[in-house]
C-alpha cells in the first residue's frame, strides 16, 4: 500500500478540528498534496516538484529517510536531519509548499523496533524536535503500513499480547503526549482500508478498533478507501468509515496509480485520468494524497487529471480531462498526427482503470 513502493499501496488537509468543514460547490480542496518521489540530488525530482506546483499542488509528502535518519541502524550517534533536505525545503517553501513527514518505526528499523523499550520512542521524539527546529515541521504521520500485525519480541508480547495493534496505539499515544500540542499528528495503522477492518473481529482489527478511543481526539487516520487500491472512493464510503473510527479525521491516501520498483513495473503503468472519485470526498475527508508512480515522467498524465479534480471536484469530467492532459503533454506537437497516434496507442495498452481492461 502506502509503502513508498506500493502495489499493496495532492494530499489535502484542513484544520485540526475532528470534523472537516464542508466546502462550497465548485470549491477546490483546501490543501492539495503529492508525494515526493526519488532522490533529492536527482534533477528530475526537482523538475517533478516544479511540475506539480504549476498544476496547483501545494503540499509535499516526505518519507523520514528522505529527510534524515533516526534509527540506531542509520543514525547510531543519534537522530540527524539531512542538510540537503533542509536546503531543498527552503526552495519548496518559496514555491508555496507545505511539508508532511511520515515515519515508519518498524520498517525503518528493519522490524527491530521494540515497543516496550523507550529508546525507539526517544529517538523519534528527538528526530521530530530536530525537524521542528530545522524546517518548522507542522504535520507528522506515524505509519505501520504493510508491517507485521503480530508481535514477536518477547518483551512486547509480555506487555501487549501477540497482536501488534495495542503496541501501535500505545506508541502513538506516548508520542502524542511528548510532542508539541500544535503538531498535526496522524496514524497509519496496519489496517488502513475497509477490507482490512472487515467485520472488525480480526486479530489486528478487533484490538485496533477497541483501543482507538485511547488516542487523543485530534489524531487523524490515514485511509486508502474500500480497498488497498480502490477502484472507486465515495463520500458515503468515507462517512461510514469515519463512523467506525469514532468520527476521526481521515487522510485519503489514494493508491490508484502507485507502482513498485521501476525495474519490476515497467509494464504496469496506468496511463489513465483519475476516475470514480466522488466530489463529496472534499467535504468528508480532511486530506487527500496523490501518489504518483515511481516512474515520475509516466505519472504526468494522472497528476494533471488529479490536479484538475482537486481544483474543481464538481466540474471534473475524466473524459474531458484526458484529451486536455494529452494536449498539455504534447506541447508543440499538439497538432501533430503522429503524436496523437502515440497517445491513442498508449490508451489502448495502458489506459484501463483499476480492475478494468489492461490493468497491470
Amino acid at each position: 500500500m502506502l509503502r513508498r513502493s506500493a502495489i499493496a499501496a495532492g494530499m489535502v488537509v484542513a484544520a485540526l478540528a475532528a470534523r472537516p468543514a464542508a466546502g462550497s460547490p465548485g470549491a477546490p480542496f483546501p490543501v492539495r498534496m503529492v508525494k515526493l518521489g526519488g532522490e533529492l540530488a536527482d534533477p528530475r525530482v526537482a523538475e517533478h516538484v516544479r511540475f506539480c506546483r504549476d498544476l496547483g499542488f501545494n503540499a509535499l509528502w516526505i518519507y523520514a529517510d528522505q529527510a534524515g535518519a533516526w534509527s540506531p541502524e542509520r543514525a547510531p550517534r543519534g537522530p540527524v536531519v539531512d542538510h540537503a533536505f533542509v536546503r531543498a525545503v527552503k526552495g519548496w517553501r518559496r514555491q508555496g509548499y507545505d511539508l508532511w513527514v511520515s515515519i515508519n518505526p518498524v520498517g525503518e528499523t528493519g522490524e527491530r523496533f521494540v515497543f516496550s523499550d523507550s529508546d525507539g520512542e526517544d529517538r523519534i521524539v528527538r528526530f521530530v524536535e530536530s525537524l521542528r527546529r530545522a524546517i518548522g515541521l507542522k504535520h507528522l504521520v506515524i505509519s505501520f503500513d504493510d508491517q507485521p500485525t503480530e508481535l514477536t519480541e518477547l518483551r512486547d508480547v509480555l506487555k501487549y499480547g501477540t497482536s501488534a495493534a495495542p503496541a501501535h496505539l500505545d506508541l502513538v499515544r506516548r508520542l502524542a503526549a511528548r510532542l508539541p500540542a500544535d503538531l498535526d499528528l496522524w496514524l497509519c495503522a496496519a489496517a488502513y482500508c475497509d477490507a482490512h477492518l472487515a467485520d472488525g473481529k480480526g486479530p489486528y482489527s478487533a484490538p485496533f478498533l477497541a483501543g482507538l478511543a485511547t488516542l487523543p481526539p485530534a489524531v487523524g487516520i490515514v485511509w486508502t478507501g474500500p480497498g488497498v487500491i480502490s477502484p472507486s472512493i465515495t463520500a458515503a464510503d468515507l462517512s461510514a468509515t469515519r463512523a467506525r473510527l469514532g468520527g476521526r479525521r481521515l487522510l485519503v491516501y489514494d493508491n490508484a496509480f502507485a507502482t513498485d520498483d521501476p525495474a519490476d513495473d515497467g509494464l504496469a503503468l496506468l496511463l489513465s485520468p483519475l476516475r470514480r472519485r466522488d466530489a463529496g470526498i472534499r467535504d468528508v475527508a480532511s486530506a487527500y494524497l496523490a501518489c504518483p508512480m515511481t516512474q515520475l515522467g509516466g505519472s504526468r498524465l494522472e497528476l494533471i487529471t488529479t490536479a484538475a479534480w482537486l481544483n474543481d471536484p464538481e466540474g471534473y469530467d475524466p473524459e474531458a480531462a484526458l484529451p486536455a492532459a494529452m494536449r498539455k503533454l504534447a506541447g508543440r506537437g499538439a497538432d501533430d498526427r503522429e503524436t496523437w497516434t502515440a497517445f491513442d496507442t498508449q490508451q489502448l495498452e495502458w489506459g484501463g482503470w483499476v480492475g478494468g481492461r489492461n490493468y497491470w
